[in-house]
């Protein structure tokens, strides 16, 4: 039989690996924890970086705000070329753009149908003419292709994509139009999401055509929504 301090000295080793064992546990789980956190983060973080790729890409159209539609065709001739002529001046290209005597910038009419091609795909063909908006006159000149456009500062809304839903099909945006501000010193990434207090919600359909995704519809989320009983 064992004495008394042998039985001491085999607890008290016990004891000790049951609290080492506690501790390698501990540190494990914190490791985990860490490791959790870290992949949130940064699943977190590209996911917005996503976003703020599709934001940048609809912002043209959430801006001049059209009547939902099933077919790019159904937009209004006038306000399909407000979009493109906004998604060309806030292009890569608006640094080429020349100006006239008047000091007028001069934005070729093919800026227009490449912006429309990208932003819808073959489902829409403009027709180039003078058009006016809350904001100013864009001349059209058939002599030079091109339209004359004013320095101006356009106010209007900006767009928040709240989530991204994949299928097979399409990707489906759910799109916050965030109350106005000016163009040209908002930043779509300086926006804080605790901060977002969208006017309405529209859902973007987003299909895959040859040179990229174009947006095939956009839908009244209210309008989707079953009525109240």
């Amino acid at each position: 039989m064992r004495s008394n301090t042998e039985k001491i000295i085999a607890k008290k080793k016990l004891a000790t690996n049951l609290g080492r064992a506690c501790v390698i546990l501990a540190l494990v789980g914190v490791v985990a924890l860490f490791l959790w956190f870290k992949s949130y983060v940064t699943l977190v973080a590209k996911n917005r970086d996503e976003m703020i790729k599709y934001e940048k890409f609809i912002l043209p159209v959430v801006m001049m705000d059209p009547v939902p539609f099933d077919d790019a065709g159904q937009i209004d001739e006038e306000v399909a070329l407000q979009i493109a002529m906004w998604d060309s001046l806030l292009g890569e290209n608006r640094e080429n753009f020349a100006y006239d005597e008047n000091g007028m910038l001069l934005v070729p009419a093919t800026d227009l149908d490449v912006s429309a091609h990208k932003l819808f795909g073959v489902g829409l063909t403009l027709k180039h003419e003078t058009f006016y908006d809350t904001d100013g006159t864009y001349l059209y000149d058939p002599d030079i292709m091109a339209y004359r456009v004013p320095s101006m500062a356009k106010v209007s809304y900006t767009p928040y994509v709240e989530s991204v839903t994949k299928t097979p099909e399409k990707t489906i945006l759910k799109v916050g139009y965030v109350p106005p501000g000016n163009m040209w010193s908002t930043k779509l990434e300086e926006k804080d999401d605790r901060e977002i207090r969208a006017d309405k919600y529209m859902f973007y359909d987003l299909y895959k055509g040859e040179d990229g995704s174009y947006i095939g519809s956009i839908r009244d989320i209210d309008a989707l929504a079953p009525p109240m009983s």
